[in-house]
């Protein structure tokens, strides 16, 4: 969701970009360490930190607003209203 100016706003009360994964199995993932980037030549732009599980049939909303320093799961990255690309790296390697 890129410019959010209504929709949700995240724990400081901002109505920031979001993006929201959905764990469509049965089972919890985990997706500590994987990579959200929204720059294919940096496909490794925002590690997501460890811990963070995805629910069984769940979602996760990440906060696409460049402010690391809030609590929660804050990208160090923008989306562009006018559209692009997002891209989840499963690892490191």
């Amino acid at each position: 969701m890129a410019k959010n100016e209504s929709t949700i706003t995240d724990e400081a009360g901002e109505y920031d970009d979001w993006i929201e994964l959905h764990n469509q199995s049965n089972t919890v993932i985990d997706v500590s360490g994987m990579f959200l980037s929204d720059d294919a030549a940096a496909p490794r732009q925002w590690m997501i930190p460890s811990g963070t599980i995805i629910k069984a049939n769940g979602f996760l909303i990440l906060w696409a607003d460049n402010d690391t320093e809030q609590e929660g799961l804050h990208t160090n990255f923008k989306l562009s209203s006018a559209g692009e690309s997002l891209f989840i790296v499963a690892s490191d390697s």
